[in-house]
């Protein structure tokens, strides 16, 4: 029904973003005076389809809607019964799943157990408490560990990758270091000219008091 807008109760027609089936109430009402003093029951059954949205908390499995109240119902179930009888269709995301949320892939520099990211926005702290470090198991092999000669080719490209490392570091420790300088120096010199404006402005009142 939600998919092709089909219902058994009848044909269902498009009102906006709102399905539903155009089914009108009857009721045939007994002539006098037999359908004075009796009770009769007639009853109605139609179909809406209408978009909504459903969402679940990283930490929670229940799903949440503003149709109504989904308690007892689990976002990865895909469906929920409402105390209305209307019954709640969804597909469940991937990511839905997840407890953190994608930012954007960045690179960056790692001085010490500080990440800090090319442009200078972003900078993550590594401790011991496992947060951010991917645990890496390795199994040795069954062999013999063999020491060989180091060649004059090998030991030369080794020292070149050392020297691109540190000058990446360095530069990058320089530039947070140079920016934060020239912090400090703004912060002064408006404290400066703050001060020096105040003074102007009560050298220029006393001149004219007297």
């Amino acid at each position: 029904m939600a998919l092709h807008h089909t219902c058994t109760h009848g044909e269902m027609s498009s009102q906006g973003t709102i399905w539903r089936t155009t089914n009108r109430l009857t009721i045939d009402w007994p002539s006098e005076p037999l359908g004075c003093c009796s009770e009769q029951e007639v009853s109605l059954t139609s179909c809406i389809v209408f978009k909504s949205s459903v969402s679940a908390h990283a930490r929670d499995e229940m799903a949440e809607s503003p149709v109504g109240s989904f308690q007892g119902c689990k976002y990865r179930d895909g469906y929920c019964s409402l105390k209305d009888g209307s019954l709640a269709i969804w597909t469940p995301e991937e990511s839905e799943k997840c407890k953190y949320i994608f930012v954007s892939k960045m690179k960056g520099f790692l001085l010490g157990n500080v990440w800090l990211s090319d442009n200078k926005e972003f900078a993550l702290s590594f401790n011991n408490n496992s947060y951010a470090i991917a645990k890496l198991h390795i199994t040795k092999r069954d062999t013999l560990y063999q020491v060989g000669l180091v060649t004059s080719n090998q030991f030369a490209s080794q020292l070149l990758a050392l020297e691109g490392s540190i000058h990446s570091s360095v530069s990058a420790m320089f530039n947070l270091e140079w920016a934060m300088a020239c912090n400090k120096m703004n912060t002064l010199w408006v404290a400066l000219l703050s001060s020096l404006v105040t003074r102007h402005q009560t050298n220029l009142s006393s001149s004219q008091y007297y």
